[in-house]
């Protein structure tokens, strides 16, 4: 594969579902866990407003923090790229994990490890397959 190469991420259905399946799952457990009311109510709040943030981040990528975007450079170094046209350099960890289905993208940004999980349906077919030769080789 010729470096550096960019990919650009799509909306991933399965990532939406699986979202709101965690959110729904966790509002479900609040019915049956003994808490005052006013605590549950707290804790459903925070729910909606965490399933709406990652959501609209990870699945649907329209935030203005949603990574919408990568290039991959030499060996390990990669570029994001967010929705708001920023773009930030990056490494890759060693805990990433590559599955056909997923790429579960580990980078170190700016002192700190940030998670990108990438499904399979959010690239082009052709591209996930790229990028997931490209994260097993990396390493090597």
């Amino acid at each position: 594969m010729q470096l550096p190469v960019s990919f650009r991420f799509k909306p991933s259905s399965s990532a939406l579902v699986a979202l709101i399946a965690v959110h729904l799952l966790a509002a479900l457990v609040l019915l049956v866990v003994q808490l005052p009311l006013w605590a549950r109510l707290t804790l459903l709040f925070l729910l909606i407003l965490s399933a709406s943030l990652t959501v609209r981040n990870h699945a649907l990528r329209l935030g203005s923090e949603a990574i919408v975007g990568l290039t991959l450079r030499k060996k390990g170094e990669l570029e994001l790229l967010y929705r708001d046209g920023r773009r930030a350099a990056a490494t890759m960890d060693e805990s990433t994990k590559v599955f056909p289905w997923l790429a579960a993208l580990v980078v170190r940004l700016d002192g700190r490890r940030v998670q990108l999980p990438l499904l399979a349906d959010g690239l082009d077919r052709g591209d996930f397959r790229h990028l997931i030769v490209w994260l097993r080789h990396s390493r090597d």
